[in-house]
């Protein structure tokens, strides 16, 4: 049975279940999850969230080892009037912004381990997939225009990073693929940044292609730190480049 959150408590603090043992939890009547809240009760396997809760921080449910699933106790449509879950993963409502991949959900993924986001995404929020144990292939959709940081961090399956032809992506944040599996990236013309320690210690990195009328203007310090498999970096034509590191 799950722990059930006793009446009156509304808010859930960072790291409030850090080391516990509990393995499912009934959010009852909380209203605020901040950031991290869970990270660390790594016997989590399934959450589920009320109609009471308005505010979710980033990261709130991230690298919790074993959870495979949250569950929004809303509409027929499992959804309420913040928040939406599909396959087991956490979205805002609108499906604009992916909040919450759990580390070991497999619903989620295809017959190849491939995790095909949503085309609403816009945002890909920080920690929001990090240490997804078994994505092997990640296909972000043309309206996403923000990965923030820490996104896949530590994916460490996660060979395949692939990008709708009309990509709008802006941003690669700070660390958003460290010590990630991704082994080839094209990194679509519409990007113009690319974050602090990006692609750090993604070792199974051997190549790094930016595309033709690159927009690409700052590749940040440390973003390709410790690849050391990397040996190819291309530019496939013309590009904006203004600074590095």
């Amino acid at each position: 049975n799950p722990l059930v959150i006793p009446a009156g408590i509304t808010t859930i603090e960072p790291k409030t279940f850090n080391g516990a043992t509990i393995k499912a939890i009934d959010l009852n009547e909380v209203t605020t999850i901040k950031g991290s809240a869970f990270e660390g009760c790594n016997q989590l396997v399934s959450v589920s969230i009320s109609q009471n809760t308005t505010s979710i921080g980033k990261g709130a449910f991230g690298g919790v080892s074993s959870l495979q699933s949250i569950k929004v106790d809303g509409n027929e449509n499992g959804e309420t009037d913040y928040f939406k879950c599909i396959n087991g993963v956490l979205y805002n409502k609108d499906v604009t912004h992916l909040m919450a991949f759990p580390c070991n959900n497999t619903t989620a993924l295809d017959a190849e381990k491939c995790f095909n986001i949503p085309e609403t995404v816009e945002v890909i929020d920080a920690y929001a997939c990090w240490k997804a144990k078994y994505m092997e292939k990640v296909i972000i959709p043309a309206a996403t225009t923000t990965i923030e940081p820490y996104a896949f961090r530590a994916c460490s399956k996660l060979g395949t990073v692939a990008f709708n032809p009309v990509s709008t992506l802006t941003t690669i944040g700070s660390r958003a693929f460290w010590e990630s599996g991704i082994e080839q990236i094209e990194i679509p013309a519409s990007v113009k940044t690319i974050g602090y320690g990006a692609f750090e210690g993604a070792k199974s990195l051997t190549k790094v292609t930016v595309a033709d009328g690159s927009l690409l203007e700052i590749i940040d310090g440390h973003a390709f730190s410790s690849c050391t498999s990397l040996t190819d970096f291309t530019f496939s034509g013309t590009c904006t480049l203004k600074t590095i590191g």
